[in-house]
């Protein structure tokens, strides 16, 4: 007789051999569905008024650090742990070509909210005096000022400016120790020298937290 799988799976690992005499309990073998794959993890309870459906997130994986993969949450717990004051949530990542396998561990990117036409820097233009945030800006005739900005989510890398810089603008991001209030800029790429300046524009964006 023929023994279907209501589901489309891989086959493990088989537990029996032809011929041999088996019983109603006897384990033949496991099969895993494997896309989607599912994956469970936590939020901390603060973020609770951010979680809903839907959610996109990405997914690395040690044994491919150089990619990332796209999923979207299905499953918000409706309750806290009380112990770790956390909820627990799932998604369902596509995996056509079988790489991501079940058991894997990983680190993953949940966005919980994402604003459009948002300002963003590269982050180590960001400078911090006493307790005021500061970029250093070009001006039009190419002379460094220093600009208090407010700073809102940070991103990998980058950051978003909520007040104080306006997309366009040219912040520098490189050789901050040598400029001084209305002193002349000249940028140059790091790659012709080492100890340049070098500037950037201010761009507008998706800043997702």
């Amino acid at each position: 007789s023929i023994i279907q799988a209501p589901f489309d799976g891989v086959m493990g690992a088989r537990h029996v051999s032809p011929g041999q005499v088996i019983s109603q309990n006897t384990l033949l073998t496991t099969i895993v569905s494997i896309d989607p794959v599912k994956i469970e993890f936590r939020v901390p309870e603060r973020y609770l008024g951010k979680l809903r459906l839907g959610q996109a997130l990405a997914l690395k994986i040690q044994a491919y650090p150089a990619e990332s993969f796209r999923g979207a949450v299905f499953f918000v717990g409706p309750r806290v742990d009380p112990s770790t004051r956390t909820v627990l949530m799932k998604a369902t990542i596509p995996n056509p070509d079988g790489r991501l396998r079940p058991g894997m561990f990983g680190t993953l990117d949940l966005i919980l909210q994402t604003r459009d036409q948002a300002v963003v820097v590269p982050e180590n233009a960001i400078q911090l005096q006493g307790d005021q945030t500061f970029v250093w800006i070009v001006d039009a005739e190419n002379r460094s000022q220093m600009r208090p900005v407010t700073v809102g989510v940070r991103l990998p890398g980058k950051a978003e400016i909520q007040q104080g810089l306006q997309s366009g603008e040219t912040v520098v991001v490189e050789g901050l120790q040598k400029l001084r209030p209305g002193g002349p800029v000249a940028a140059k790429l790091v790659a012709e020298r080492p100890d340049a300046t070098r500037a950037t524009n201010a761009k507008r964006g998706a800043a997702s937290l």
